[in-house]
C-alpha cells in the first residue's frame, strides 16, 4: 500500500515536471509569437486608458471678479456738478466714472430739472475727467423765460457751452465753418471719432498745432 502511495507520489511530480518542461519549449519554440502578443496587449491596454481619460467630463474653471473694484484702483478725480440737481457741489469719484456716477452722487435731478435737455443733449455714459463740470438747466414753461434762461445761463457740460460745435456729432458743413479747418480737415476730424476731449484733435494729429489753437476754444466733445 505504501509502496503505491510512493510511487503514485513520484509519478505525479514527473508528470509535473514533465508539463512544465513543454511549457518552456512551448515559450521558446515560439517566443516572438508570445513577444508580439505581449506587447500587443500592452497597447491595447494603454490605447483603453487614453480613451478613457479623453472621454471623462472635465469641470470647467471658472475666475470670478466679483470682489475685484476696479475702478478703486484708478486715481480719483473731481467733479463740479450744479444747476438743477439735489445736492449740487464738488464731488471726488473714482477714476474712469461716468457722468451717471456724478449726478447719482448729487443726489440726481431735481424737481425743476429740465428733463428733456438732459435727454437730449447729456451723454450720461460719456467718461469724466478731473475738474470736469456738469450743469443742468431748469426747465422753463414759456418763451419768455426760455429766452432769459439763454441769456442768463450758460449750459456747460465738461466745460462746453452750447453754442460750440460738437465734434463728435457736428456735421461737415459745421465743421468747415471753423477758422482754418476747411471741408479736408472736416473730413479728418469726422474720420477720427470719437473723441473723449477735444485736445484729441491734436494728439491724434487730426490738424497741426495752428488749426488747434484757432479751433479749441470753438468746439466741445458733447
Amino acid at each position: 500500500m505504501a509502496n503505491d502511495q510512493t510511487e503514485s507520489f513520484f509519478g505525479n511530480e514527473k508528470t509535473s515536471r514533465t508539463f512544465v518542461q513543454s511549457i518552456k519549449e512551448l515559450i521558446l519554440a515560439n517566443k516572438l509569437i508570445f513577444l508580439l502578443a505581449g506587447i500587443g496587449c500592452l497597447f491595447l491596454i494603454t490605447s483603453i486608458l487614453l480613451l478613457v481619460k479623453t472621454t471623462l467630463p472635465t469641470s470647467d474653471i471658472e475666475f470670478s471678479t466679483d470682489n475685484i473694484d476696479i475702478a478703486s484702483t484708478s486715481a480719483m478725480l473731481s467733479v463740479d456738478v450744479e444747476g438743477a440737481v439735489m445736492k449740487p457741489g464738488v464731488y471726488n469719484l473714482p477714476g474712469k466714472s461716468r457722468i451717471q456716477d456724478a449726478l447719482i452722487a448729487a443726489g440726481g435731478l431735481s424737481s425743476d430739472a429740465d428733463r428733456e435737455w438732459v435727454a437730449r443733449v447729456l451723454n450720461r455714459a460719456a467718461l469724466l475727467t478731473d475738474g470736469a463740470k456738469i450743469f443742468i438747466p431748469q426747465a422753463v414753461n414759456n418763451k419768455e423765460q426760455l429766452t432769459n434762461n439763454k441769456q442768463q445761463i450758460t449750459n456747460n457740460t465738461l466745460g462746453a457751452q452750447n453754442n460750440l460745435i460738437n465734434i463728435n456729432s457736428g456735421s461737415s458743413a459745421e465743421l468747415d465753418t471753423l477758422p482754418g479747418v476747411g471741408p479736408a480737415n472736416a473730413e479728418k476730424i469726422i474720420s477720427g471719432r470719437p473723441y473723449g476731449s477735444v485736445e484729441e484733435l491734436k494728439s491724434k494729429k487730426i490738424v497741426n498745432s495752428s488749426v488747434y489753437d484757432k479751433i479749441k476754444d470753438l468746439v466741445s466733445v458733447w
